[in-house]
């Protein structure tokens, strides 16, 4: 039996300020990773939040306020936030020893932006011996000017069902 924990990927308030750019399907997806979250804090499994930080003058800056994690997503007291400066949620920031220390084995993953850094950290996941499993309806992205973000989501579904681990609708994720 594995030991689940959540992570939920860069949901920050700067994902959603521009109105000409904003995450498909933004507010549902957010609402599955908030129910996600009360699911795994029912069940005693860690829910740990990935923040990107990009430094002076980028959009999720550290010192700025769109850094924060959006409200519906705020962190309860005493759980585990991780800060990264790359896509990957496990390039320098300590996680798979955290991850290790708990217990956890198996990751369900959710988060923005699918093409980017939830991508990478599914891939990291597995490469640092961890059974990734994807939230299939509570990843986005943003559109590009070759791909719609719907296609784009699908195709990484489609990927990561392939080649690394299960990717299942949220209400079907169980944590245990």
């Amino acid at each position: 039996m594995s030991a689940a924990a959540l992570l939920i990927i860069d949901v920050q308030k700067g994902m959603f300020v521009d109105p000409n750019m904003l995450p498909f399907d933004g507010a549902a997806r957010v609402a599955r990773m908030r129910t996600l979250s009360n699911h795994a804090r029912a069940a005693d499994a860690p829910v740990i939040s990935i923040k990107h930080d990009g430094g002076p003058g980028h959009p999720l800056d550290a010192v700025t306020p769109d850094h924060a994690i959006v409200d519906a997503l705020t962190p309860a007291v005493g759980e585990h936030v991780v800060t990264k400066t790359q896509c990957s949620a496990f390039l320098d920031t300590g996680l798979a020893d955290h991850l290790r220390a708990i217990s956890a084995t198996e990751l369900i993953i959710c988060g923005i932006q699918t093409d980017y850094c939830v991508d990478t950290t599914v891939r990291a996941a597995l490469e640092h011996g961890f059974k990734p499993v994807i939230a299939l309806d509570a990843h986005t992205t943003y559109d590009t000017p070759d791909l719609d973000a719907p296609t784009i989501i699908a195709h990484h579904n489609r990927i990561w069902a392939a080649n690394f681990g299960p990717v299942l609708p949220s209400r079907e994720i169980q944590f245990t």
